[in-house]
């Protein structure tokens, strides 16, 4: 099974936007970092799960096989 690989940029931008939203609402921020990483850790087992969006077809996204 393949799995998700964050980059440190990723993690980096994640942070940086869990850091703006806390600086009003640092529950909001805490609530939203779980279930990005829950989400992200379905992909593998359902890589065509999700709606297409056009704007983000520019980016790769790399799946590294487990093994």
């Amino acid at each position: 099974m393949a799995q998700i690989i964050w980059s440190n940029t990723a993690l980096d931008d994640l942070n940086i936007i869990l850091e703006f939203i806390a600086l009003e609402n640092m529950l909001a921020a805490k609530d939203l970092a779980a279930p990005v990483f829950t989400a992200t850790d379905r992909w593998p087992e359902n890589p065509y799960s999700g709606k297409k969006i056009e704007e983000l077809k520019k980016y790769l996204i790399a799946l590294n096989p487990a093994g």
